[in-house]
């Protein structure tokens, strides 16, 4: 094989490459989860503090369900993974306009990372055809709060010890994220069963 055909093909073989990436579904998933990481960014803003805890209430979980719900398990992950390299590299997207690693890897890193999990669970879970009710909706929506409360929680014991974890980043927050897990749900199953009627 001279150099000439070897040049020939691996021209083919890019050009056929761009040309799946530059589909018109492609397109519509890197637009999708572009937006999705800047709609998290934009929930992250909106962020109460609180005095006991380092932890901050902030909106943005409730973006993550809603991520991972309406786009699945992969894009919904990937959009999270979006998000965080905004933060990772300076751009103030994090809770309150934080950004940099240096604050991710301070006390509410975990849950940062976290989000990454909640996302693709909540996402994977929605995809399977027997999770259409709105209790098991609201349970699964559940279960992805738990994890990430609970990661969250662990990655948060290195700063305030094991004794104290739960008690500052898990407890405090679980009511709030009950009732956004609600309204998240029934969000969903509304919106799929307008989409099922139609």
């Amino acid at each position: 094989m001279n150099i000439l055909t070897l040049k020939n093909k691996s021209i083919e073989a890019l050009s056929s490459f761009a040309e799946s990436c530059l589909s018109r579904p492609n397109i519509i998933a890197i637009l999708q989860i572009a937006l999705a990481s800047c709609l998290i960014g934009i929930c992250a803003q909106i962020k109460i503090p609180l005095y006991f805890t380092p932890v901050p209430l902030t909106v943005q979980t409730s973006c993550v369900m809603l991520v991972g719900a309406l786009l699945g398990s992969r894009k919904g992950a990937l959009a999270v993974l979006c998000y965080l390299m905004q933060g990772w590299m300076g751009l103030p997207v994090w809770a309150g306009g934080a950004a940099g690693l240096p604050y991710f890897m301070g006390p509410t890193g975990g849950y940062l990372l976290a989000l990454v999990a909640q996302a693709y669970l909540v996402g994977w879970f929605l995809e399977r055809p027997s999770s259409q009710s709105l209790a098991k909706t609201i349970g699964i929506i559940l279960l992805s709060i738990c994890l990430q409360l609970g990661l969250g929680s662990l990655w948060l014991a290195q700063y305030v010890g094991i004794q104290q974890c739960f008690m500052l980043g898990f407890y405090p927050f679980i009511f709030v994220e009950i009732a956004k897990s609600v309204l998240v749900a029934v969000y969903v199953k509304s919106r799929k069963d307008r989409r099922f009627n139609t």
